[in-house]
């Protein structure tokens, strides 16, 4: 039996004409602790990421993602970037999360689009 909700939820992790799904995380607080990776999040940072701050985690990215992240968090508006990765050109999207009563910003959803090189 199909979902009816599942059609209203967002789908985050998989970008329209992607081929699979995208490193997706969602971080809490300021200091970006990382809460939830998916699979392929997982599979490039490590299954210990979880639990971490971003900052110690997420080291092959450059400084202008961090900025985008925290720009992010303070403000509560989405923003992306073009970043290299290993030089790899990969894009970061990230998207505020907000308490859905008071509508604080409580952390950062960031997807990491383009596939690492192996």
């Amino acid at each position: 039996m199909r979902d009816p909700e599942a059609a209203a939820r967002p789908s985050f992790g998989v970008a329209p004409g992607a081929s699979g799904t995208q490193p997706v995380a969602l971080l809490y607080g300021p200091g970006h602790l990382i809460v939830h990776g998916n699979p392929p999040f997982l599979a490039e940072f490590g299954e210990s990421a979880v639990g971490l701050p971003a900052s110690e985690v997420l080291i092959s990215l450059p400084g202008i993602a961090f900025d985008v992240i925290q720009r992010v968090y303070v403000r509560g508006t989405p923003l992306a970037c073009w970043i290299e990765v290993s030089g790899e050109r990969r894009r970061l999207t990230a998207a505020p999360r907000r308490d859905p009563e008071t509508k604080d910003v409580y952390g950062v959803a960031i997807r990491i689009s383009g596939e690492p090189s192996s």
